[in-house]
């Protein structure tokens, strides 16, 4: 049977104990003359789900997604109307998305990258980013009973400016700091990627600051965890099953490690120099989890970013 917004709704009802919402019967049928039409690509009118929280907002964009992956069919659309396109990759063309959920549906897309583009691997020995250069610490490992070696470099970044330890208000929200001067900000990592900072709040710390600082960084892998049951913000701490979706497994930390991926994206992209002291060598700093394979590429700039020509 085909996965429309109608089947995967009915199933809901009549095999996992969904309760029938007349409700939300008319949003379902609102939903699959949209995905009908979408599908053979004729004028369709776009929908607005509103009403209270908990009333399965969320759950019924979800299944809307689930039946579309219209990546799958752009692809071809564009190469049909003759548009050129360039791209890049950590990935060839076979492993995209490869975890990802209705993955079949997003396969026309590799097929249609594959028959109109040169897929070309460059994949060479040397990572450019290490070189050339002369090397620039901005990596400690933290050693028991010692002072942080980020206290001198704050110092040596704010010569003229003692600092202040006044949090740092960044829209809405208030940032706890070790110091911060006009020149430089000291953060810890609890402060600034335990805390639910999103990347807007990460290009604002580098548009403010040249340099960021951060201290008291863990050893970030671990052992993957059993998915949780993941619910919209909207719906508060009440178990609300129908906006209940399932987490992939995560490491303890990975919350964590997806906010310290932004911080060091914002910097890097920004050229704003970044100090960190952590527990482990950086090699070490995250060797299992989730994020292992994106991590790879925050490692390589990690390691660029410890030469003289960086920031």
């Amino acid at each position: 049977m085909a996965i429309t917004p109608q089947s995967l709704y009915q199933q809901a009802l009549s095999t996992q104990g969904y309760a029938n919402d007349p409700a939300q019967a008319s949003a379902v049928d609102a939903l699959q003359a949209c995905f009908r039409g979408v599908e053979q690509g004729l004028p369709t009118q776009g929908i607005y789900l509103w009403g209270p929280v908990g009333r399965g907002k969320t759950w019924l964009m979800d299944q809307f997604h689930r039946c579309l992956c219209i990546l799958g069919r752009l692809f071809q659309v564009l190469f049909d109307q003759g548009v050129v396109i360039v791209a890049t990759s950590n990935q060839p063309p076979e492993h995209l998305y490869r975890d990802g959920f209705n993955r079949e549906r997003f396969l026309p897309a590799i097929a249609a990258i594959e028959r109109h583009m040169q897929v070309l691997p460059v994949t060479g020995e040397q990572d450019h980013r290490l070189h050339p250069g002369a090397e620039r610490q901005r990596y400690w490992v933290a050693a028991a009973g010692q002072a942080s070696p980020l206290g001198e470099v704050f110092c040596q970044l704010s010569p003229d400016h003692t600092g202040t330890d006044q949090p740092l208000i960044i829209g809405p929200r208030q940032v706890q700091v070790v110091r911060r001067s006009e020149q430089a900000i000291w953060c810890r990592f609890t402060d600034l990627c335990e805390q639910p900072l999103a990347a807007m709040e990460f290009m604002a710390l580098c548009d403010r600051f040249p340099a960021i600082l951060v201290s008291g960084i863990p050893a970030l892998g671990g052992k993957q965890q059993a998915g949780r049951i993941a619910r919209g913000t909207e719906d508060g701490a009440a178990r609300v099953v129908a906006g209940d979706r399932e987490l992939p497994a995560l490491s303890p930390k990975d919350d964590a490690v997806r906010r310290f991926i932004a911080l060091v994206d914002e910097c890097y992209d920004r050229r704003v120099a970044l100090y960190l002291e952590a527990a482990v060598p950086l090699e070490e700093l995250y060797t299992q989890g989730y994020l292992a394979f994106p991590y790879q590429r925050t490692l390589s700039r990690l390691r660029e970013m410890q030469l003289q020509r960086f920031g």
